[in-house]
């Protein structure tokens, strides 16, 4: 297109060509925090999932723990269906100890809800890694984090990891109970 003198400017199709050059270099070179994995949700709904297990423990005043199970990378949640007390036993580390009640042992079964159920934590790329539970780490078996009906925990961290290495914890305070989420490497 021939332009006449003195008209200065940019045609359409020169403005869509710059435009989306520079769309093309923003994906390629935008941070990683804006291509999320699914490690977000995945962490929400380990923590939602410990949340609950504890608030229904507080509310029949019976035991209950969150079984994980790495190898299968799934969860559910049980109740104890003895109240007899268990001998205590307390972790060694200090940092865990939290004043917490000690880790629930003894018969335990499926809630009759559909959290009772093995389920998965919907995400593929995302796995929980292991479950510190005390002076105790698993990472290729069963774990059972425990909350007690007066409303402790068992102290525990629990690492989730995408497929880009990113780390995501999860900590359960054993005096109260309390569900934190820990971003980046575990402390």
């Amino acid at each position: 297109m021939q332009r006449a003198r003195g008209q200065a400017g940019f045609t359409l199709l020169e403005i869509l060509v710059v435009v989306f050059v520079i769309g093309l270099l923003y994906s390629a070179l935008a941070p990683s925090t804006y291509r999320r994995s699914n490690l977000d949700p995945a962490t929400a709904r380990l923590v939602s999932e410990l949340r609950y297990t504890a608030q229904r423990a507080r509310a029949t005043g019976v035991v209950h723990r969150l079984s994980i199970d790495m190898d299968e990378q799934r969860i559910r949640i049980e109740s104890r269906t003895e109240q007899e007390a268990e001998p205590t036993r307390l972790p060694g580390s200090p940092a865990l100890l939290d004043l917490t009640p000690p880790q629930p042992f003894g018969d335990f079964e499926p809630i009759p809800t559909s959290q009772g159920k093995w389920r998965t934590l919907e995400a593929s790329d995302v796995r929980i890694v292991s479950v510190q539970i005390g002076d105790d780490t698993y990472d290729d078996e069963i774990a059972f984090v425990g909350f007690s009906g007066q409303g402790g925990a068992d102290p525990a961290i629990i690492q989730l990891v995408d497929e880009r290495e990113s780390i995501q914890s999860v900590r359960v305070i054993g005096f109260t109970g309390e569900v934190v989420t820990i971003e980046g490497e575990d402390e």
